[in-house]
């Protein structure tokens, strides 16, 4: 009875960790319409700022403590001609990762976003080259 104990409070723990971790905590800096992307063992809140011509401007911020990771110009590599028909609010919902802190990757659509260096503000400005 004892181990049985023992192991249910140890799987009750891990459940509540993960759950926990998993928990969308928004910062106070974090606009409301950025969205959260990623697990457990990581994650960012992608803010499109604009769209002008064939350039999206982004705002990512950690996910961990709400800091602006960058704000940066992103252009689309690949068959993205699906991205001009999304508002901005699908456009977010469409993306799967934040990759590298160079490319942002979509579900279902043939077409990813590349930084364009430099960096305009945030932990990484003045660290992204080429």
């Amino acid at each position: 009875m004892n181990k049985a104990l023992v192991y249910l409070i140890i799987l009750l723990g891990f459940l509540c960790l993960t759950a926990c971790n998993n928990a969308k905590v928004r910062f106070e800096n974090i606009p409301k319409e950025a969205i959260r992307k990623g697990g457990v063992d990581g994650a960012f809140w992608i803010h499109l700022v604009s769209k002008k011509e064939a350039f999206y401007k982004f705002k990512i911020y950690d996910d961990y403590n709400g800091e602006l990771v960058l704000e940066a110009n992103f252009i689309p590599k690949g068959d993205c001609t699906t991205l001009d028909n999304l508002a901005p609010t699908q456009l977010l919902e469409a993306i799967f990762e934040y990759d590298n802190h160079k490319t942002i990757i979509f579900t279902d659509i043939a077409c990813q976003l590349i930084l364009v260096p430099p960096v305009i503000d945030g932990r990484y400005k003045g660290t992204i080259e080429h």
